[in-house]
């Protein structure tokens, strides 16, 4: 009989949980049990583990594309913002979250700086 696979408990914090938080409003979302992390360190307090908006966020923003500044390689930066989906080339409309180069991002934030 295979042995089937699941968490490997942490020594030290047993299934090891996190809260999940959403990467735009900050609120806990669920808990992630996290087992045995390289080196068996403990899970962080809080983390955030996917850009999809929580259930008030999508409300919040449904009429509005969430820009999300990411590196070419690597994880977003934590930076975004909300543009209104009439604002945006109509491909962007049916969608939820964009990523957009820090460069541009970075141009677009000082452009309204400057206003």
């Amino acid at each position: 009989m295979a042995r089937e696979k699941g968490i490997k408990l942490s020594k030290k914090y047993g299934l090891n949980p996190s809260m999940v938080t959403c990467f735009y409003c900050g609120e806990v979302t669920s808990i992630a049990l996290m087992g045995r992390l390289p080196h068996d360190e403990e899970a962080p307090k809080q983390c955030c583990m996917s850009i999809e908006p929580c259930d008030k966020c999508k409300e919040k923003y449904k009429d509005y594309l969430l820009v999300v500044e990411k590196p070419m390689e690597g994880n977003p930066t934590g930076r975004w913002f909300a543009m209104k989906k009439e604002a945006v080339a109509p491909e962007f409309r049916t969608r939820t979250v964009a990523f957009m180069l820090e460069d541009e991002f970075q141009q677009i934030i000082d452009k309204q700086g400057k206003r």
